[in-house]
């Protein structure tokens, strides 16, 4: 400074001092890696996908507001967060298909990922990929939004305080294959477009936690379901909320299901379910071939279970059952030959219409059950 006047070399060294240079140490940014629609808005790359390029594990990409059309692919130990977390009124959404396929974690905060006729996210490949998404926002207005073929059993997706929407017909939340994780912890997804395309899972562990699911979920082959204080609620879709048919420990505990109509929940394999409050305006709550293990739930408008084998377990509706002992129970059609139960047990038919049709006992302890006259 000369005279009190700030000389040209002087300017540019205070200048740089709030510039973003796109250097390997960027030692003049508020952090390394910065994307932004234009470089002019402090950043040193305008696209995810370059930032990657550069990023190495353990570094962190701050991503300012804008919507970024592109299909950017993770890179392991890197992170992707915004300067202004809102997920539900995102200043930054990733328009495309977002590709985990490398080991290590991924931590995305605050971003919205939208689907562009395609996934928004994928893990695939055969790595241990973890990806975490916190605090974000999964809209879904024209094609399925998760799609989980990881091969490693390691692999998993974790879905943790994020808002979810399915905006159209015939579009799934998920389809998981992978025989890793899957974890929506909560997370409130919704169903704008009220589809009914089952969201589905055929491997793994899929695990709702304190989470509200408006669409319903189907499994099979070997995949383990598990929810938690968790509401699936598929009334204003008249279909059944979870189809049962993974060969894994299902479990459904402290949990609510409502299906208007439909049943709430069919079952093809076994599911334990414990403390739930089970609704339907449906004559069968719980329906299908497997085995239903259960205690102390409830089921809303008379709906009653009619699975092909019901096995309880110490105590269910309010009534004390000894272990291994007799237990009273009910339920839609004669018991014989279809009921498993301790000898002596008694079944009230809901649809017994006549003296001889109402109330049964069981006579081996097995499937088969003898009907006795009550009163007129």
């Amino acid at each position: 400074m000369i005279g009190g006047q700030l000389q040209s070399s002087e300017f540019g060294l205070q200048l740089r001092s709030f510039m973003v240079v796109n250097v390997a140490t960027n030692r003049y940014g508020v952090a390394k890696l910065i994307v932004a629609p234009t470089l002019a808005e402090g950043a040193n790359y305008t696209t995810i996908a370059a930032a990657l390029t550069a990023a190495s594990s353990g570094d962190t990409i701050f991503i300012r507001p804008g919507t970024y059309t592109e299909n950017p692919t993770m890179k392991g130990g890197v992170n992707l967060c915004t300067f202004d977390c809102d997920a539900q009124t995102p200043n930054v959404t990733i328009i495309g298909k977002c590709t985990h396929n490398t080991a290590g974690t991924v931590t995305c905060s605050g971003i919205r990922f939208q689907t562009n006729s395609d996934y928004c996210i994928v893990n695939s490949g055969s790595a241990a990929s973890n990806l975490i998404l916190l605090d974000c926002y999964i809209n879904a207005p024209n094609s399925s939004a998760i799609n989980f073929t990881s091969s490693s059993s390691s692999a998993q997706i974790n879905l943790i305080r994020c808002y979810g929407d399915l905006g159209t017909t015939g579009i799934k939340f998920f389809d998981q294959t992978s025989p890793g994780v899957l974890n929506a912890i909560y997370s409130p997804l919704i169903n704008s477009g009220l589809s009914t395309t089952a969201s589905t899972a055929s491997a793994g562990i899929t695990r709702f936690l304190f989470s509200l699911v408006n669409f319903p979920v189907t499994t099979s082959s070997t995949n383990t379901f598990e929810g938690n204080f968790s509401r699936f609620d598929t009334s204003s879709l008249a279909v059944t909320c979870l189809t049962i048919g993974g060969s894994g420990n299902n479990t459904l505990k402290l949990c609510e299901l409502n299906s208007f109509s439909a049943s709430s929940i069919s079952i093809g394999s076994s599911l334990a379910a414990y403390h739930n409050n089970i609704n339907s305006t449906g004559s069968n709550v719980v329906t299908g071939a497997g085995t239903y293990y259960y205690a102390g739930n409830v089921y809303g408008n008379n709906a009653t279970p009619n699975t092909t084998t019901r096995t309880p377990e110490y105590l269910d509706a309010g009534t004390i059952i000894v272990q291994g002992g007799p237990y009273i129970t009910s339920g839609s059609g004669s018991p014989n030959g279809v009921i498993t139960a301790p000898k002596g047990s008694i079944y009230m038919r809901t649809d017994g219409s006549s003296s001889s049709t109402r109330a049964y006992s069981n006579t081996n302890g097995g499937t088969t059950w003898t009907a006795f006259t009550t009163v007129a």
